[in-house]
């Protein structure tokens, strides 16, 4: 059985053009640093790269590594698979999650541990008034 192949660079430091995919992961970046307030710099900084390297990467004109990907999001307190939201193949669990869904969980990973379990404490308590008042 043959499989297709994309085409690969062929010579040393050669790149491939970024991918529609590579420019949505951009735009998930830029939305995600702007919901949290932070420049550029900051998040250039944290990475370990220029701001104009970021801004390359943030605009879709530089293809982003899975490698520096993933520290993005841990930069931006999110899992890698919420940069693939939307697309065909995202995980299960990122394509049932509505974008209400999405944000709530975006907030939780922000807060400190303290806040998260009181924040799972009133999501708690609202589900047992939920479900007493359906038995009412």
């Amino acid at each position: 059985m043959r499989y297709a192949v994309s085409k690969m660079p062929t010579e040393p430091g050669q790149q491939r053009s970024p991918t529609d995919t590579d420019r949505r992961i951009a735009r998930r970046i830029r939305e995600r640093r702007l919901s949290l307030n932070l420049r550029q710099e900051d998040l250039a900084k944290a990475l370990d790269i220029t701001q104009r390297q970021f801004q390359k990467y943030e605009t879709g004109i530089n293809r982003i590594s899975a490698a520096r990907l993933v520290n993005c999001a841990r930069a931006l307190n999110v899992h890698v698979s919420w940069f693939y939201q939307g697309e065909a193949d995202t995980t299960k669990m990122a394509a049932r999650l509505s974008d209400e869904e999405s944000a709530l969980i975006d907030r939780y990973r922000s807060l400190s541990g303290r806040s998260r379990k009181a924040l799972l404490d009133i999501a708690l308590v609202l589900d047992r008034e939920v479900k007493r008042s359906r038995r009412d």
